[in-house]
């Protein structure tokens, strides 16, 4: 469910501020902003080098001025992180990721060798989890209905934890989760969420029954085979209007500088220099007839 490439995070250890829970839901919607202001996260599997850590990498002048570390890191006391990242750029399995606050002591390369031993530990049977799923009819078909559904769609528990969401739906929450910060990623939650959580909500409060129609959202109760109740919710929000006039390389590269990709990232997204990404913006900007980045996602994302 991860926007990007991640399937799972795998948080080791807890902390005593922030709940397990709330730091993974804190995570998903960190990504995005790691994509724009880092690197691809493709591209953390492509290293040879799997497990690292993060701050050797990345000097502490740099990375304190990158959004996610200003929004979710150093808030949730996370500026000290190792990172292992499970599985192939074809196959990606997810992240486990080892953090302390500032004030901590930095981590030895002792530390690295450990947590590469636990990575190198549970890769195959993550692998072979992901494998077995892939095969599965039900997998398939999830995959198939998250690609292709048009409108953002989610499954829901009668708490409101998302079970599934549609890629319409992870592109948008993660794109809100961006734009809003940390308050509603951590607190609130993106708007879009919490109008299904609502939603939810009030399902419950009128009591059983196949479906309904609240504001926009179409939700449909659907009963397991164990018993529980889950709830299918459709959010015709917001409508994708792609611009006739725009190759399909120039919607693309449109699509991604509208959620805030920097020119860097989309060029490495897409396979293309720096300078044709730039010549693809200024055709965007004149088809459109758009002057800024604001207005180019107002456009396309319906902001």
């Amino acid at each position: 469910m991860f926007p990007g490439s991640f399937s799972a995070v795998l948080p080791m250890g807890s902390s005593d501020e922030f709940p397990t829970e709330q730091l993974m839901e804190g995570a998903r919607h960190a990504f995005p902003l790691i994509e724009r202001d880092w690197q691809p996260t493709t591209a953390f599997f492509r290293d040879p080098v799997h497990t690292f850590d993060m701050n050797a990498v990345l000097p502490w002048t740099r990375l304190e001025r990158m959004e996610v570390y200003q929004t979710y890191w150093r808030p949730c006391r996370l500026e000290r992180q190792l990172l292992a990242f499970l599985g192939s750029p074809t196959m990606p399995l997810g992240v486990i990721c080892l953090a302390r606050g500032k004030r901590s002591r930095g981590f030895s390369q002792a530390d690295v060798a450990l947590l590469d031993r636990v990575r190198q530990l549970t890769e195959p049977a993550l692998a072979s989890l992901a494998a077995e799923a892939a095969h599965s009819e039900t997998s398939c078909v999830l995959a198939a209905l998250a690609e292709g559904l048009p409108t953002p769609c989610a499954l829901l528990d009668e708490a409101g934890r998302v079970l599934w969401l549609n890629d319409e739906a992870a592109r948008r929450t993660g794109t809100e989760a961006t734009r809003i910060g940390l308050t509603c990623i951590l607190g609130k939650q993106p708007s879009m969420a919490s109008q299904w959580h609502e939603a939810i909500a009030e399902c419950l409060r009128r009591g059983g029954g196949p479906g309904w129609c609240i504001g926009r959202l179409t939700i449909r109760e659907i009963r397991c085979p164990d018993g529980r109740l889950v709830y299918l919710v459709v959010d015709p929000e917001p409508v994708r209007v792609r611009g006739s006039s725009l190759s399909a390389r120039e919607w693309e590269v449109a699509q991604l500088a509208a959620r805030g990709f920097a020119i860097i990232n989309i060029a490495a997204q897409l396979g293309l220099s720096d300078g044709t990404v730039r010549n693809h913006l200024k055709n965007i900007y004149r088809k459109m007839g758009v002057r800024s980045r604001a207005s180019l996602a107002a456009t396309i994302l319906g902001w």
